[in-house]
């Protein structure tokens, strides 16, 4: 029996999921297995994020800090609001990267104010335009440490 709410593959007789406790339905014919393991395992959709984007949300959120306690140390000279907007960097990118639901509900929230439809889906320039905004996001604040780090130092 495979779990319609996890796809964990339980013993035949099993009552409930072994790995989330869900109760178990009738036994599903092997096309029917077949084909709740390819709806469970897909990640082709556009609002999971892909192992590559999981990595970078936790490098871009655990690097918020990081530039956060690095500004105030180094950065007596600049102002310190940039440490701040460093930091927001950092945030958005690894919200950005790691989150594309939320992405796309705020996305979807603008145009809804601009528009009366409620049927919207994201497209592959919706997804690359988020790929593209966190990058942005993560090199800007890279680059705006580097920036009041030289300036410092001078």
């Amino acid at each position: 029996m495979i779990c319609d709410k996890c796809g964990y593959r339980n013993d035949d007789d099993a009552k409930n999921c072994s790995a989330c406790g869900a109760a178990l339905g009738e036994k599903l014919s092997p096309e029917e297995q077949e084909k709740m393991l390819r709806r469970l395992s897909d990640r082709s959709d556009i609002l999971t994020p892909s192992p590559l984007e999981n990595v970078l949300k936790w490098v871009f959120l655990a690097s918020a800090p990081v530039f956060f306690v690095l500004s105030i140390l180094f950065f007596k000279a600049a102002a310190p609001q940039l440490g701040i907007i460093i930091t927001i960097f950092s945030i958005v990118a690894g919200i950005s990267a790691g989150y594309p639901k939320f992405m796309w509900s705020l996305s979807k929230l603008r145009i809804i104010f601009i528009t009366d439809t409620s049927d919207l889906t994201p497209n592959s320039f919706w997804s690359f335009g988020r790929k593209v905004s966190y990058w942005l996001f993560c090199g800007g604040a890279v680059g705006l440490f580097l920036f009041a780090l030289f300036y410092n130092l001078k």
